[in-house]
């Protein structure tokens, strides 16, 4: 959906919130979350079996008993239309990152390298052991103490980075970080907003979130591509 149905959308809400719609307003946005949910059921088709989408305007509405996504269909990553998930449940966000892992075996101009932002137990290792699952049958364990894991793949081997404890460029010269992003290996990186100065121009952002009280479990998952052009070092 374009950026200009995507505005209408959000400000149909907000007229909404100030007085009723008038029924040819009320079409219109009946129609436009329609298109909506069209797309987005096409793009994301079998990742959760029971997901929400969320609307621009944060409206939700819960999905079930959907189809299981075909071999021919793709899950579709652009800088100007990123993805926006509610999983219930660890399960539901380690399919969410075995999706993605195999959206990168289907697209090889996307890059290998998934920056992952959330706070302590938001669920950054089970989407890393989710995708690591689309690749390989290695263990995930969280590397906390560990500065990075090394799990064997096909088609390349994945890296899995924790920079919770990284105070600055010393540490990761330390353990040869720059050395990674020049191999041949997809590198999923805990904590990512410690680094900011040290992530690749392209990247594709996870962002796990919990704001939902009433609901410990779930999390608010977005994905969007990232290309910049600020630093050296890049990976495709």
């Amino acid at each position: 959906m374009d950026k200009k149905k995507l505005e209408r959308i959000n400000e149909l809400s907000r007229i909404s919130r100030r007085r009723a719609l008038t029924e040819t307003e009320a079409a219109e946005q009946r129609e436009l979350r329609a298109e909506y949910i069209r797309e987005f059921r096409a793009r994301m088709a079998g990742i959760l079996d029971n997901s929400v989408i969320l609307y621009p305007d944060g409206t939700r509405e819960y999905v079930r008993d959907r189809k299981k996504m075909k071999k021919t269909d793709k899950l579709n990553l652009t800088p100007d239309m990123p993805l926006s998930v509610v999983t219930r449940g660890v399960g539901e966000t380690e399919a969410l990152g075995r999706r993605l892992s195999e959206l990168l075996l289907e697209d090889n101009s996307l890059p290998r390298y998934v920056a992952l932002y959330g706070g302590l137990g938001a669920g950054k290792t089970s989407f890393v052991r989710g995708f690591v699952s689309g690749l390989s049958t290695a263990r995930v364990k969280s590397p906390t103490f560990v500065l990075v894991h090394e799990y064997p793949a096909s088609p390349a081997p994945v890296y899995h980075f924790d920079m919770y404890r990284i105070e600055g460029e010393d540490d990761l010269y330390s353990v040869g970080y720059y050395d990674y992003l020049s191999k041949d290996g997809f590198i999923l990186v805990e904590w990512s907003e410690r680094v900011p100065w040290a992530l690749p121009d392209r990247r594709i952002e996870v962002i796990i979130e919990n704001k939902d009280i009433a609901s410990p479990d779930s999390r608010q998952i977005k994905m969007r591509l990232i290309c910049e052009d600020r630093h050296e070092n890049t990976r495709t």
